[in-house]
């Protein structure tokens, strides 16, 4: 069980196949070959079902994770190891869909959210008239900004739009927050990364982040987080 993780997601909707349907097929018939290229028959079969399902030289790929945070009400404490973790009532506190976030940001269904600077601002246009109004700061986004943090109270989430320009393609870093987790305010992370080609689901796996904390001396009395512990759903 990983006691820290780092999640990354992607949004390439110009992804192009390699045409490597004859290497993965020698690599089936040929089992030093993929040996010695450290590829496993699974993984070969697996590439040679995307070459015949998905035939078309272009397609779209989203890696995306979907993470639910839960409140942990009225906790009881568990051991696990030399840590305890908490078990309760689960009260949902966060649901966000990034694939789908970084999917429509990339296709302009979603707009560049705004904040504003300063009010009733005067600039002169030196022509003897002037703008009036406020003065506003529009978030980076892509095609606007490489890498840039979004504020969130639960996750450590990048956004990474450095290849769109070029590619399209969008991408964005995730972790867990961990420094406002106490033996107060305890939660449960549920966490699914999804793969779609197309539109289409390839491939789906969930695991639960459970907070683990330090005990007093009594062996049972929660005191500090130490760390998540991940396990699959």
């Amino acid at each position: 069980m990983a006691r820290q993780k780092r999640y990354t997601g992607f949004f390439n909707p110009n992804e192009k196949f390699g045409g490597n349907n004859g290497f993965y097929s020698r690599c089936l018939a040929d089992h030093a070959l993929a040996s010695s290229l450290g590829i496993s028959e699974e993984f070969a079969r697996r590439q040679l079902y995307l070459y015949e399902k998905f035939p078309e030289p272009t397609h779209s790929r989203l890696v995306g994770h979907e993470v639910e945070v839960y409140a942990v009400k009225e906790p009881g404490w568990f051991k696990r190891g030399k840590a305890v973790i908490p078990q309760g009532s689960l009260e949902n506190v966060l649901k966000l869909d990034l694939g789908q976030e970084i999917r429509k940001i990339c296709e302009k269904e979603l707009t560049p959210s705004e904040s504003v600077l300063e009010e009733d601002v005067v600039h002169e246009l030196g022509d003897g008239t002037v703008i009036r109004g406020n003065r506003i700061r529009t978030n980076p986004y892509p095609g606007k900004a490489g890498r840039r943090e979004i504020p969130n109270p639960y996750l450590v989430l990048t956004y990474d739009s450095s290849l769109f320009r070029k590619l399209g393609a969008f991408c964005y870093g995730l972790d867990l927050k961990r420094n406002n987790i106490t033996p107060l305010t305890p939660v449960e992370c549920h966490v699914k990364k999804y793969v779609l080609i197309n539109q289409e689901k390839i491939h789906e796996e969930r695991e639960v982040a459970r907070a683990a904390f330090s005990v007093r001396s009594d062996g049972k009395t929660p005191v500090k987080f130490l760390h998540f512990i991940f396990s699959k759903k």
